[in-house]
């Protein structure tokens, strides 16, 4: 049984979206980083790692459109 594109590329955009959000969070300025620091969870995370996770995100995305486009097709399934 296949998914359906539809659902595979609305996932890879949600995904994508997020990473560029952590990529957001991940540019902050000073002021605004020890503003978050005080709130806890995900938002007192370094700048750094924000960026590294975003990156991450943003991967994971483009391998999830190059999957459901094919472009993996030969080395998944022989």
């Amino acid at each position: 049984m296949r998914l359906p594109l539809w659902l595979t590329l609305m996932c890879a955009s949600m995904v994508i979206l997020w990473g560029a959000y952590r990529i957001k969070l991940g540019l902050r300025s000073a002021e605004a980083e020890a503003a978050a620091r005080e709130k806890k969870g995900i938002y007192g995370m370094p700048r750094r790692t924000h960026l590294l996770i975003g990156v991450v995100y943003l991967l994971l995305g483009g391998g999830l459109i190059a999957i459901s486009q094919g472009w993996m097709n030969g080395v998944l399934a022989p």
